[in-house]
């Protein structure tokens, strides 16, 4: 995520603070582990919360060397669905083609979704990049929120939450 603490905090207000995970800082990067029990909420580019925020061109060119290789141990077992980025900055598109470069079986074997509006372009960037993978595949999806709608009601959980929104149809 981005460095506002907008999704952290809707997240705590709603569910426990237990189940979720915060990295924002090197020290939390090398202790991160894949954890099917917690959710993981990632500052890439630095938080509010005292971390150096990465806002400019010459610090989000690459990632930090945790948040790297936190997000390589993370990312590696597990098919990957990338809904709401654009695929045009060099620091995590340059971190999910080395892992697809480096270690073919990530991505859950080179498994990834990637959901962009329908009618909209994907960037040349994430084009190329799913070109590199075993099976990329793109989605059209009518947004997050619409996305996430409509995994709740599939799923189950949340669908409270929805509920009183007009989100629309699939």
């Amino acid at each position: 995520t981005n460095f506002d603490p907008l999704l952290e905090n809707r997240y705590k207000a709603m569910f426990s603070v237990e189940v979720l995970n915060i990295l924002k800082s090197d020290h939390d990067f090398r202790l991160a582990t894949a954890d099917t029990n917690r959710r993981q909420l990632a500052y890439l580019h630095g938080s509010l919360d005292g971390y150096s925020i990465a806002n400019l061109d010459e610090h989000t060119r690459c990632l930090g060397t945790e948040a790297e290789q936190a997000m390589s141990r993370m990312l590696n077992g597990y098919a990957l669905v990338v809904v709401g980025y654009s695929g045009t900055d060099s620091s995590v598109m340059g971190l999910l083609q080395r892992l697809a470069q480096d270690h073919p079986s990530c991505f859950k074997r080179g498994v990834i979704y990637w959901c962009h509006l329908p009618g909209e372009p994907l960037s040349e960037r994430a084009k190329k990049f799913l070109g590199t993978v075993t099976q990329g595949f793109t989605v059209e999806v009518y947004g997050f929120d619409h996305l996430v709608s409509a995994l709740c009601r599939k799923l189950g959980p949340g669908v409270e939450v929805f509920e009183t929104t007009n989100v629309g149809s699939e």
